[in-house]
């Protein structure tokens, strides 16, 4: 079989640069570069899929249009064999900084709730989506109108995510869930008795508007890092992989920007709920969030809130069954969010 590599350019220099691998919490295997074209964060995908990958992808239209808040496009190397190309690795500027994870749960813990932080940060993502929604014709970034079929896509993508929940509860009890706790989600979700069809019949309905546009696919508080400069607040964003679980062609897909902000409210409710803090701290939290959000990215339409409840509910639902299948010690999360939308 033959292959050969092609190398998309940007600022990366390979000469002089070393490498020491470092371990984090990542599917993907990773090294931090030194040299003279400064310090690198190489990423190569451990599970490659065909075609192109959405992170380089998505850096390199970003920072081809001016925007600063993504760590600068170093390379990108795909193998291509048979007609077919496969991303195998991506180098991007090294950025330090706090991530806005660790920022809440430590003023959280600390019974301080950081409004400002919070607005400042949907600012921020506002600008982003603003950034992403402005491609222009002939390019994979060029944003449109939400249309019905892209509706239906989301639909789908709901009613596939109860089907696979409702068949994880099917199954065996973990045993660090309680029976009681068991035995009530099988009643409400198996059963259907918590409403969830009438639910889903009534999202299916909405009239969806505003644009859609590429976006970051799996944003939460851990995708942003604070930095300081000039004596002011900012914010950059990485990782934008999207949901790993997804198929490529499907992160690369235009969608609402509105999913990326239903991921950081459910981001706030996670932190708030590891580090202790009251429903009322979480509530603020992400009001404050969309506040700041709201008046930096693209027109959302008259009824964005509704499509941001049921966009936040699936997010909810793949919450649990994740944990469900990987964490059942922290399914209580996202059973507190379910209860919510009862």
């Amino acid at each position: 079989m033959r292959k050969h590599w092609h190398v998309e350019r940007g600022a990366f220099r390979a000469r002089g640069t070393r490498w020491k691998k470092f371990a984090a919490h990542s599917t993907n295997q990773l090294w931090r570069g030194i040299g003279p074209s400064g310090e690198w964060l190489l990423k190569w995908y451990r599970y490659p899929d065909e075609g192109i990958h959405p992170e380089p992808e998505v850096a390199h239209f970003l920072c081809s249009q001016g925007y600063e808040y993504v760590p600068e496009f170093g390379a990108r190397l795909d193998e291509q064999r048979e007609g077919a190309s496969i991303t195998r690795a991506f180098i991007q500027r090294w950025v330090a900084g706090t991530s806005a994870w660790d920022h809440t749960v430590k003023t959280l813990s600390a019974g301080f709730v950081d409004v400002e932080y919070a607005k400042d940060l949907g600012h921020y993502v506002g600008e982003l989506h603003t950034v992403l929604a402005s491609g222009v014709e002939g390019t994979p970034f060029l944003a449109r109108a939400w249309d019905a079929p892209a509706q239906q896509r989301w639909i789908g993508r709901l009613t596939g995510g109860i089907a696979q929940w409702i068949a994880a509860l099917e199954g065996e009890r973990p045993a660090s869930v309680p029976e009681e706790t068991w035995s009530r989600l099988r009643r409400d979700w198996v059963a259907g008795e918590n409403g969830w069809k009438a639910r889903v019949e009534g999202l299916a309905g909405l009239s969806f508007s505003g644009v859609q546009s590429r976006v970051h696919g799996d944003l939460h508080l851990g995708q942003a890092l604070e930095r300081q400069a000039h004596g002011e607040r900012q914010f950059y964003f990485v990782d934008f992989e999207g949901e790993p679980t997804r198929p490529l062609a499907e992160r690369r897909l235009l969608d609402t920007p509105l999913r990326d902000a239903a991921g950081m409210w459910r981001s706030f409710a996670y932190a708030a709920a590891l580090s202790g803090a009251s429903a009322e701290a979480q509530n603020v939290l992400q009001e404050a969030f969309l506040a700041g959000w709201v008046r930096a990215a693209p027109a959302l339409g008259s009824n964005w809130r509704s499509c941001l409840d049921g966009l936040a509910w699936e997010k909810t639902i793949y919450e649990a069954l994740y944990e469900l299948r990987h964490r059942p010690d922290w399914l209580w999360i996202p059973l507190r969010g379910l209860n919510y939308w009862r």
